[in-house]
């Protein structure tokens, strides 16, 4: 029998928690509330904890807070339901509960739960989404009873490891990446930081000052919610407020049960690959992600997943995480990210062991591929789902891009002989998969944070001894359709006052496309790494121009693959990064020829595109009727005889790519 504790297998909580008596719940809810009452409690819950986002933001500074968006902000009950999660990276929010319910269940006895405490974990296989995101939870007591709990989480600079940033590319097992901490009191009850743990945390990073610093700011954000709702408490009364939180959840159940009403019984399952486990594997391993609907509920299970192995591994914490942002934008969208009366429809069985719900002690420290290809798998399943009912059919939508986020991580000394270390944020402008009534948006963002954002160039040359040479949306990258993809975005530098950058690439989706077209749809274009060595680069900026492409430049181009350490980048050579872009929704011959036009003209697609894929003939700024119509009809021949078009030549090399 499977032990689900979080020590040799994930924390799975049961149906049943067992909490100390010492702890008692706050429980107690008036029979019924006023609309306006409710409303405006609903609502002051909802600011609070969007407002403890901006607080953080605020007091850390930190870039992945202002611009990924790597934290985000938790209301949750005294057993853990959700209330709201914030506005910001959904896949680490919706994680928080398990925390909770694993404080509850095994820290109620020792140390104990008190008014004023905190906990910090940063464990996946209790409930963090990797070793680099710290979850931090503070009880809220009213009257000497557990009344709710005020939680945040946020992703780190870096928190040890062998590699900077903890995106370990080569790590074959937990011993190989950053410890992981299971909860611990970090902040006692009469609000005091315990020293001697916070030196303990601390030591363990590269940059001690910027963790302290975002240490420092969930605690603000704890402690603004935690006043705000005992003041709401104080203004209307405990029973009153409770009353408002059950019907949150109450409605938000009603809301998604009546949704399923809709759907029919059934079982939708979607199929993905990921490459490469280690530096120098050539293999390619199977996920997939099933969706039952039975007995007014959804059922998600991981059959068919390949067994673990080195880095592509995720928790089932990161599994249900990933599930989460489709579910969300699919069918929840309209409830303000309370996910608790949508959690109670929900059932999720892991397969002990896999890729999706790894045992320890793997590696678990590249949420960036399992997560992100846990959301791609359920947007896919979910949309082929939701296309069963007439109400949904035309707001599901193909896999976005960034569907698997491509680590590239840059480290090194800068010139002032500081340490520097970061990934890049730029494909947090991901294109969106087209929709089932329109294109998908270009760089539009990604469907786990909805505030996303690109930093802005100047700040990563402020901050990073590199110079941007370009940054462009990639014309043809989304995948074509009916409705085209969302295309994504390509970037390139060079070392500016620094005698190396050091490289490591841990991610996925390059050998094989991960941003699946819906219904006939294309799939994005994949993830790539290019290193132009030798380049007369400065040459070319002395002359006063600043290159466009790689191809621009003298030198040799070098195929990066995707889990490699220590690439040296020194002065002359240009790194470039693409990332994936989105699905294409419907058969691209059903394209009108009038949108393929605009797309040429507006420099998104190309003319070899237009007529590769849609059988469009663009001739200058004018579609040729009669040429696309005998076109079309040899794609259609081709396809009938089993042949899909040229294919190009694949690389030759040892390198997955």
């Amino acid at each position: 029998m499977t032990v689900w504790d979080g020590i040799d297998e994930c924390y799975v909580p049961g149906e049943d928690i067992a909490i100390d008596p010492s702890v008692v719940l706050h429980t107690d809810a008036d029979a019924a509330i006023d609309p306006v009452t409710y409303e405006v409690i609903r609502s002051s819950l909802w600011n609070i904890n969007a407002e403890a986002g901006e607080i953080i933001q605020r007091v850390s500074g930190s870039p992945i807070a202002q611009y990924a968006h790597d934290l985000n902000t938790v209301l949750l009950t005294e057993d853990a339901e959700y209330l709201y999660t914030g506005p910001y990276n959904l896949n680490l929010s919706v994680v928080v509960d398990l925390v909770v319910k694993w404080i509850l269940e095994f820290r109620s006895t020792d140390p104990g739960i008190r008014e004023g405490d905190i906990f910090l974990s940063n464990d996946p296989f209790v409930g963090a989404s990797h070793v680099t995101d710290t979850v931090m939870c503070m009880p809220l007591f009213v009257d000497g009873k557990l009344f709710a709990w005020a939680a945040s989480t946020f992703h780190q600079y870096d928190m040890g490891g062998t590699a900077a940033g903890g995106y370990s590319p080569d790590a074959r097992n937990r011993f190989e990446e950053a410890d992981p901490i299971p909860p611990v009191r970090i902040v006692e009850g009469d609000g005091e930081v315990r020293r001697d743990l916070l030196e303990w945390y601390l030591r363990k990073s590269r940059t001690p000052h910027l963790l302290e610093l975002d240490f420092r700011s969930q605690i603000a954000g704890c402690n603004y919610s935690r006043a705000r709702i005992l003041s709401l408490v104080e203004s209307y009364g405990a029973g009153t407020v409770k009353a408002a939180m059950r019907k949150i959840l109450d409605d938000g159940e009603r809301a998604f049960a009546r949704r399923l009403e809709a759907i029919p019984a059934g079982r939708w399952s979607a199929r993905g690959y990921v490459e490469s486990a280690l530096p120098g594997d050539r293999d390619v391993y199977t996920t997939m992600l099933n969706v039952t609907k039975s007995d007014g509920q959804l059922v998600f299970d991981q059959e068919g997943t390949s067994a673990q192995a080195g880095v592509l591994s995720i928790s089932y914490a990161a599994w249900r995480a990933g599930i989460m942002p489709p579910l969300v934008r699919l069918m929840c969208d309209d409830t303000m990210y309370a996910l608790g009366g949508a959690l109670r429809r929900l059932r999720f069985e892991p397969l002990a062991g896999s890729l999706f719900c790894a045992s320890h002690p793997a590696a678990t420290g590249n949420p960036g591929i399992g997560i992100c290809q846990a959301g791609s798998l359920a947007t896919a399943a979910l949309s082929r789902l939701l296309s069963t009912v007439d109400d949904d059919r035309q707001d599901v939508f193909a896999v976005a891009g960034t569907s698997i986020y491509p680590i590239s991580a840059l480290a090194g000394v800068d010139q002032s002989g500081n340490y520097f270390g970061t990934i890049h944020m730029e494909p947090m402008a991901g294109g969106l998969g087209a929709f089932g009534d329109s294109d998908g948006e270009d760089t539009g963002g990604t469907v786990y944070d909805a505030l996303a954002l690109a930093p802005n160039v100047e700040y990563s040359e402020q901050y990073f001894p590199i110079l941007f040479l370009y940054r462009r949306e990639l014309p043809d990258s989304g995948g074509a359709g009916r409705f085209r993809g969302g295309n994504s975005g390509v970037f390139a530098y060079m070392p500016h006052r620094a005698d190396a950058i050091e490289h490591y690439t841990a991610t996925s989706g390059m050998a094989v496309p991960t941003s699946l077209g819906l219904w006939g749809g294309h799939p994005g274009a994949t993830n790539r790494d290019l290193v132009r060595r030798g380049t007369d680069v400065e040459a070319v900026l002395a002359s006063g121009r600043i290159p466009q492409a790689l191809s621009e430049l003298s030198g040799e181009t070098e195929i990066i693959p995707p889990k490699e350490r220590n690439i040296m980048q020194v002065p002359g050579d240009v790194w470039e990064v693409r990332w994936a872009a989105g699905g294409g929704f419907g058969d691209p011959l059903e394209r009108e020829p009038a949108a393929v036009l605009r797309d040429v003209l507006g420099e998104r697609v190309t003319v070899e595109e237009a007529l590769r894929s849609y059988g469009v003939v663009v001739d200058g700024e004018a579609v040729d009727e009669a040429a696309t119509a005998e076109r079309r009809s040899e794609l259609l021949e081709r396809r009938l005889a089993g042949r899909h078009g040229d294919r190009p030549a694949a690389p030759s090399g040892e390198k997955v790519v």
